[in-house]
């Protein structure tokens, strides 16, 4: 599934046709209303997993913040119970596949703060993927006071080696892990 990067000025809207029933919103800076063309309406934020009842021929995107915005949207189309893209590509984006496919999940919640934590731990071989989503910003690291990236949304992870965190004040990870 191809990511779909939009520029959206504030206060308009962007019109994107094509069969749609599900929507990831990858990259979002504020609040975004999606609407189909099937009088089906919801607002979304990053990291929103968005399945419409009916599937769509065009989704407006509006931009409900004051100011422009870049908006990266993840698309797909029901069927079968997988998620395909219109190129034909496949990609499970969404955690009731994810879990299907796992034998079972493991579901924990730290608190990181400036020190760091390890929120992944490379002893687990089984690992299928696992979910992090941040309650605020954190740094990511594949060891303790390495080179780390931010994460303000959520993570799919898909690696089975160690995650260290940290964050400049005390913030919520949630971690679910899919295992084999």
């Amino acid at each position: 599934m191809l990511d779909r990067d939009l520029f959206i000025p504030a206060g308009s809207a962007q019109a994107i046709y094509g069969e749609v029933q599900r929507v990831v919103v990858r990259k979002s800076g504020g609040p975004i209303v999606l609407k189909t063309d099937k009088n089906e309406e919801v607002e979304a934020s990053q990291g929103d997993n968005i399945s419409f009842e009916v599937q769509a021929g065009k989704l407006f995107v509006h931009n409900k913040t004051g100011a422009d915005q870049s908006v990266t949207l993840a698309l797909a189309t029901v069927a079968r119970g997988n998620l395909e893209s219109n190129s034909g590509a496949v990609e499970i984006v969404n955690t009731e596949e994810i879990n299907a496919a796992a034998g079972s999940c493991d579901i924990r919640s730290y608190t990181v703060g400036p020190s760091g934590l390890e929120i992944l731990s490379g002893a687990v071989t089984n690992r299928r993927c696992a979910i992090i989503s941040p309650a605020g910003p954190i740094r990511i690291a594949s060891t303790q006071g390495g080179a780390s990236f931010t994460v303000a949304g959520v993570l799919n992870h898909e690696a089975s080696g160690s995650l260290w965190a940290s964050a400049d004040s005390d913030t919520v990870v949630e971690i679910l892990e899919y295992l084999n």
